[in-house]
């Protein structure tokens, strides 16, 4: 679906690009998070090392806040 992009993975360093389906994608929170609790399960992954960037659509901002939170 081209949910992701972007994917870098160094080291322990995971960086990758989330595009929600839609500007009012209903689950987009909640799948960027799934997807930080899925790379925190990784060994040697911390919250430190693991960088998501929403782009794309108008709920971006309000996503990435969600993920700043944990």
């Amino acid at each position: 679906m081209g949910l992701i992009s972007e994917l870098k993975v160094e080291n322990n360093d995971i960086s990758l690009t989330f595009t929600p389906t839609s500007p009012f994608c209903p689950m987009g929170v909640q799948l960027a998070m799934m997807i930080k609790k899925g790379l925190l399960e990784l060994e040697d992954v911390s919250a430190d090392n693991i960088s998501i960037t929403v782009e794309g659509h108008l709920n971006a901002e309000d996503i990435n806040k969600h993920l700043a939170k944990d």
